[in-house]
């Protein structure tokens, strides 16, 4: 394991983007709940959905730099 002050900071900045990532998600889920069902979502709804996809995105080309080819993505989209 790399403990290089670099890849430390890193998985840090990684576990940020994550928590993030996170937080877009429960905001979107808890501006989606206030809708009838029957109604279509609110365009701050699929903005958090995409703020959190871009964030997870990024964390994830991040880990990969640190670890190499196809090792910093999740275990499901690395086969």
């Amino acid at each position: 394991m790399d403990t290089t002050p670099t890849t430390i900071a890193n998985a840090q900045l990684c576990q940020q983007l994550h928590a993030l990532a996170r937080a877009e998600d429960e905001a979107a889920a808890l501006e989606a709940a206030r809708v009838p069902y029957w109604a279509a979502c609110p365009p701050s709804v699929h903005a958090h959905r995409e703020a959190a996809r871009s964030l997870r995105s990024t964390a994830y080309r991040l880990q990969a730099m640190d670890s190499g080819p196809l090792q910093g993505y999740p275990r499901q989209m690395a086969g």
